[in-house]
């Protein structure tokens, strides 16, 4: 067995992204689906990746699709005899893929569009999985040829269509459970020709374990065992849990899982464990005798009194994140239904609804899963975050109900998460039966909050506004002059403190009222009881005044993008209120796109928009009105998606930058990712001038970096004599950014001899820096 290696680097991700363009995934490694033993370590596929447990010292560590994982949602793992992992993809994309934990590195990989793998049987030069295609149940057969894995065969909708369980190798016979009986075959036959074991045999099999030339099974809640030698069988207990979902069988006992409760047999007695409803995955053994469950909550050891600790990764609380911000310290949180999660220097922290009071955890070990809980209802999502000018955070929450611990936006203290504020319908507007649907918040530059109440079918109330001393003022849609109708879906602030509002179409909502469409809002003095206001409805285009608009932001040079249906577009703004528009019937951007209400548009630090989608990934539109990443040559738009780069899905709900670092986090359905982009905020001098790697070692395939750079610098490599060997001319914005690279060469191409050189970075405008870095060249 060789021998296992793990370093486990915890980093804040700007230390760990240091290149333009590298890429970093955060995943959520709780819910284990399949544990398997290797050596001192529980290696488990779990919705976020691989999880690896060191049982000696009784650490996790985490891989991902950064690590070389072609998914990281996983439904099965299974150790082959080279100690390769055979991983399975959990829905909807049942991919295969061998892998090399010790290297982190692929082996192969399979993708034949199957929906879910369920199982995996492996015999030296044979492998079998068991897949699901949408309803339908089938087999793959792979086999060892010329010193490799390869893919022999598919074999659709067997046995007769009917479900699989498992599939299990035992020398020259393989077995399968399925709902309709226990099958048997040959290796290397061809599955189409095995049977039923026997007619008796016939109802749903559940499980099966290989023990000392033993089989055993479960039918009906009937324990089962098979000589394989000669293939009797008999029955040899009976479980007193209904529905057994999964079994294991060791020398001294027999234990059987179910939604509800674990069931522990021995010679002496049987002891029922409840457990929260299908919070248990399944069942696995090591060390011989030691019992541990996957579970929905990290790892549950099985004590010697029966009973189970919990091990829980450290990790965020969940992969589908909605909403995602960036705090002025540079910590990332995210958010969802659930609660939140917190990511600070040393690791991840979540703030968790509960019915219960509130519950700080005093004690935070950030080796393994820290939570706090709050009887606060999150909702269905978080429609958006933001740190408010007394630092706390703002949640607008879609979807709660007061009297449920609910209100339409949650004010938290995410360092002391006992110091909290629910707003309510005291405030704010509702659908029927109290349901708040909050669908954006905004703060303008005196610290007012502004709120787009959508479905205000009650009080007629789209817009709130809540000033720095917490008074509210609400605005009924009857007072607008037909401004504005109940469905407000995204706001934005310009300049001149106007509150723009987009709305979405339902004609069943806006009953009497303006169906979706662009509003204006105007007003002199404080908002709260404004001197002087006035509201209009914008036409774009003189054609479709009551298109629905997902998204609106607005840019430092007052520059308004709007996402609808039809695309991206933007208009840019002037002071006049009765005619605030400059251009007009302006374009649409990336038109063949499918937007929809999770549909969101972000700029950056350079006022470029990033837009995210529910199925397409991002595009971004930079400030001069091109692309970035720039068109192919057949001029198709690039995405950044699945396909091309790291993303984790391409379901992307939200996006947040540090502006200072140039980096993009991005919250998707599968996890969080971050991005180092080109687009960070301009420096103004060259004090944090960093160059890496030092000593720069030659030759490579990674060039030196020279960072935090500002605009349009240019590079000199010079040796300590002063001799000028190469000449970077300034970098375009878009490629590089506020970094420069050198290959290690000079202006003739050739590699440079090993020393110390002298980099001088400078710009047109006589700004300049000096430092030096050390060469070894091999």
């Amino acid at each position: 067995m060789r021998q296992l290696l793990f370093v486990i680097i915890l980093t804040v991700s700007i230390f760990g992204q240091a290149r333009i363009g590298d890429w970093d995934s955060f995943t959520s490694s709780l819910n284990v689906q399949k544990i398997v033993p290797y050596g001192n370590y529980l290696i488990g596929a779990t919705d976020g990746g691989i999880l690896l447990y060191d049982l000696n010292n009784q650490i996790f560590s985490e891989l991902d699709n950064i690590n070389g994982l072609a998914g990281t949602n996983l439904s099965y793992l299974e150790i082959d005899n080279s100690g390769y992992v055979w991983l399975g993809g959990g829905e909807p994309n049942g991919f295969v893929q061998i892998y090399d934990v010790f290297e982190q590195r692929s082996i192969a990989e399979f993708n034949y569009d199957m929906t879910e793998i369920i199982d995996f049987a492996i015999d030296d030069a044979l492998v079998y999985s068991i897949y699901k295609d949408n309803n339908d149940y089938g087999l793959q057969e792979f086999i060892y040829q010329n010193d490799e894995f390869i893919h022999k065969d598919l074999y659709p909708n067997w046995p007769q269509g009917k479900k699989i369980n498992q599939i299990e190798i035992d020398e020259e016979q393989v077995f399968v459970a399925t709902e309709i009986g226990l099958f048997v075959g040959q290796i290397g036959s061809d599955p189409y020709q095995w049977d039923l074991l026997s007619a008796d045999l016939d109802k749903n099999i559940i499980g099966l374990q290989v023990l000392d030339d033993i089989l055993y099974f479960l039918m009906e809640e009937q324990l089962f065992q098979i000589t394989l030698n000669d293939l009797n069988y008999i029955k040899i207990d009976q479980s007193l849990i209904s529905n057994p979902l999964e079994f294991i069988v060791s020398d001294d006992r027999i234990i059987y899982l179910n939604e509800n409760k674990i069931e522990i047999v021995t010679d002496e007695n049987r002891l029922n464990i409840s457990i929260n409803k299908n919070s248990i995955n399944s069942i696995s053994q090591y060390n011989k005798d030691d019992i541990v469950f996957a579970s929905t909550t990290g790892l549950a050891f099985l004590n010697a009194d029966n009973s189970l600790a919990y091990r829980l990764p450290n990790t965020p609380h969940q992969n589908n994140l909605q909403a995602i911000t960036i705090l002025d310290d540079g910590r990332i949180v995210a958010g969802n239904g659930n609660g939140l999660s917190i990511r600070e220097s040393n690791g991840w922290r979540s703030i968790l609804e509960s019915n219960d009071e509130v519950k700080i955890q005093q004690e935070r070990n950030f080796d393994y899963f820290i939570a706090d809980s709050l009887p606060v209802d999150f909702g269905v999502s978080i429609s958006r975050m933001l740190q408010g000018p007394d630092d706390k955070l703002y949640c607008a929450i879609e979807g709660t109900y007061q009297n449920r611990n609910g209100g339409g936006i949650l004010i938290i203290d995410v360092d002391d998460p006992s110091d909290y504020t629910i707003v309510d319908t005291t405030h704010l507007d509702y659908f029927a039966d109290e349901y708040i649907i909050i669908k954006d918040i905004d703060f303008d530059r005196d610290g007012n909050l502004w709120v787009a109440d959508a479905f205000a079918t009650n009080k007629h109330e789209p817009l709130h506004v809540r000033s720095m001393n917490a008074e509210w003022r609400s605005h009924k849609a009857e007072n607008t002059d037909g401004a504005i109708g109940l469905t407000p879906n995204t706001l934005a602030i310009d300049a001149w403190q106007r509150v723009w509002i987009g709305s979405f179409q339902d004609s069943d909502i806006n009953i009497g009222f303006p169906n979706g469409g662009l509003t204006m809002y105007s007003y002199n003095g404080e908002p709260i009881n404004p001197d002087e206001e006035n509201w209009y409805r914008i036409n774009l285009d003189n054609t479709n005044i009551n298109t629905t608009i997902w998204s609106l932001a607005v840019s430092q040079e007052n520059r308004l993008y709007l996402l609808t249906p039809t695309g991206l577009t933007f208009v840019d703004l002037q002071f006049a209120d009765d005619d605030p528009i400059k251009n007009e019937s302006p374009r649409y951007y990336f038109p063949n796109i499918s937007f929809g209400q999770e549909s969101e548009v972000r700029l950056d630090a350079r006022e470029n928009a990033w837009v995210i989608s529910e199925s397409d990934g991002i595009h971004v539109l930079l400030s001069n009105s091109t692309f970035w990443p720039d068109a192919n040559q057949n001029a198709e738009v690039e995405s950044i998606n699945t396909d091309n780069y790291p993303l984790l899905s391409d379901h992307v709900s939200d996006i947040a930058f540090d502006d200072e670092n140039g980096i993009a986090y991005l919250s998707t359905l599968r996890g969080i990712n971050s991005f180092r982009i080109p687009f960070a905020e301009s420096k103004k001098n060259y004090s944090q001038i960093r160059v890496f790697p030092s000593p720069f070692h030659i030759p490579t395939e990674k060039p030196l970096i020279i960072d935090n750079l500002k605009d349009e610098s240019s590079l000199k490599v010079m040796t300590i004599a002063g001799k000028v060997i190469r000449s970077i001319e300034t970098v375009e914005l878009g490629n590089h950014g506020y970094q420069i690279e050198w290959d290690g060469r000079n202006e003739s191409g050739k590699l440079v001899s090993s020393g110390v050189y002298l980099l001088s970075v400078y710009t047109k405008d006589g700004s300049n820096s000096f430092t030096k870095i050390a060469v070894i060249r091999h």
